[in-house]
């Protein structure tokens, strides 16, 4: 079953989600953001790469193609797919585009 672009951009913005700004009270001294834990970042790094990867593996590809087509090895995309890496926008872009 093929993916279509619009399925592609609603993936994204999901998963850019996982990326939340600290609350407002998070930078007062002394107090930890709850969500992040001080990071800048949430712990959904694994989630989003299961999520990456079940998208990959509907459409029959294997995480070596991806890496391929994204110009990475295909060790920093297994790293990613296993929440091992941290996902940026642009690697979440270069991603979802190498899906098509």
């Amino acid at each position: 079953m093929a993916v279509t672009q619009a399925e592609l951009s609603k993936a994204a913005e999901v998963i850019r989600g996982a990326r939340a700004p600290k609350p407002p009270d998070a930078d007062v001294p002394g107090k930890v953001c709850p969500r992040c834990n001080g990071t800048g970042k949430l712990a959904d790094d694994k989630l989003t790469g299961a999520r990456m990867r079940a998208m990959r593996e509907e459409l029959g590809l294997s995480g070596r193609e991806v890496a391929r087509r994204m110009g990475f090895s295909a060790a920093y995309v297994c790293d990613l797919e296993l929440g091992r890496r941290i996902w940026s926008t642009k690697v979440i872009e270069s991603y979802l585009a190498s899906l098509r």
